[in-house]
C-alpha cells in the first residue's frame, strides 16, 4: 500500500500519553507495517531498526511501544486495525494491479457525454483552420462596435454618429472642440456613445462676449474675447505661446519658423 487512512481523531486519543520519540516510533511502524502489508518482524532488533531507535532510551521506547500498540504471533508484531485497512484495500489494490498489467483502467466509450473532447478527429467532426467563419466574424466585428464604436478612428477625426448627437441635443456647441477636450480627457476604450451624450450634456454653454466692432480684431483683447466666446478660454501666457493660442482662436495654420528663425530664438533662450 502506498496510502492508508490515518483516523486523526482516533491516534490522538490513543497516542496522547506518548513521548515525541515514542509517537515517532509508531508512526514508522504505521509506515512499515502498511507499506509491505505485513506485520512488523518478530525480532525486536529489527524492531529497532525499522525505528531507527539506536540509544538505550530509544530502544525502550520501542519496547513499550510495541507492548501498547502491538500484538506477538507467529507471523510478528500485529495490530488489529491494521490487519483490518489492509484486508479492506487488497481488493482495490489486486484490481489496480491486474489493470496495469492490461495497461490501465478499461475505456468505457458510454461514459462520454457528447461534447467531451476526444482528443481525435472523428469523421463528423471538422478540421479546426484556424481561421473565423464569416458569419462569425461579422459577429464579433458588431459586437465590439456596439461595446465601443469609437476604438480605431483617429482621436483628431470627430465621428459622423457622434456629430450628429451633438448637433441634435446641444446645437450651442462647438462639435470640433468639444471634440476635441473630451479626447484629451477620456481613454480610448470610454469614448463610447453612452459617455459622449453624457459628456455633452454636462458641457457648460459657452459664454457670448460683446465684440466692440468698432475695435481692432486683431488686439490680445479681440482675440481673447474670441477664444472665450469660442469656449476656448483666455490665453494662459505661462502654457502657451500666443501665436499657438491665435491660430486656435482663427483655425489658422500655425506657420512654420525657418532655419534663421529658429537659430534666433534659440540665441534669446541662452542670452
Amino acid at each position: 500500500m502506498i496510502f492508508y487512512k490515518r483516523m486523526i481523531g482516533d491516534i490522538q486519543a490513543k497516542t496522547g500519553a506518548l513521548t515525541c520519540a515514542e509517537m515517532g516510533i509508531y508512526d514508522r511502524f504505521l509506515d512499515y507495517y502498511y507499506s509491505l502489508e505485513e506485520p512488523l518482524p518478530s525480532d525486536f532488533d529489527d524492531c529497532c531498526r525499522i525505528a531507527r531507535a539506536m540509544t538505550k532510551e530509544e530502544r525502550k521506547a520501542v519496547e513499550k511501544v510495541l507492548a501498547k500498540f502491538f500484538t506477538p504471533t507467529d507471523r510478528g508484531y500485529e495490530q488489529g486495525r491494521a490487519e483490518e485497512m489492509i484486508a479492506e484495500a487488497r481488493p482495490k489494490i489486486e484490481a489496480a494491479r491486474v489493470n496495469g498489467r492490461k495497461g490501465g483502467r478499461p475505456k468505457n466509450a458510454n461514459l462520454r457525454t457528447p461534447n467531451e473532447p476526444t482528443g481525435l478527429f472523428s469523421e463528423t467532426e471538422t478540421e479546426p483552420s484556424g481561421k473565423t467563419s464569416q458569419s462569425q466574424s461579422q459577429s464579433q466585428s458588431i459586437g465590439f462596435q456596439e461595446k465601443n464604436s469609437v476604438c480605431g478612428l483617429p482621436t483628431h477625426t470627430l465621428p459622423d454618429s457622434f456629430k450628429a448627437e451633438i448637433q441634435k441635443f446641444r446645437p450651442d456647441l462647438n462639435p470640433d472642440i468639444v471634440w476635441g477636450v473630451f479626447v484629451q480627457k477620456t481613454n480610448p476604450k470610454d469614448r463610447t456613445i453612452a459617455v459622449w451624450r453624457s459628456w455633452i450634456a454636462r458641457e457648460r454653454p459657452p459664454v457670448k462676449v460683446a465684440v466692440n466692432p468698432l475695435s481692432d480684431p486683431d488686439t490680445r483683447s479681440s482675440i481673447e474675447a474670441e477664444g472665450v466666446a469660442r469656449g476656448l478660454g483666455a490665453w494662459q501666457e505661462g502654457k502657451e505661446q500666443w501665436a499657438s493660442y491665435k491660430a486656435k482662436v482663427r483655425g489658422d495654420k500655425l506657420p512654420g519658423l525657418t532655419v534663421a528663425q529658429l537659430a534666433q530664438v534659440a540665441q534669446r533662450r541662452t542670452a
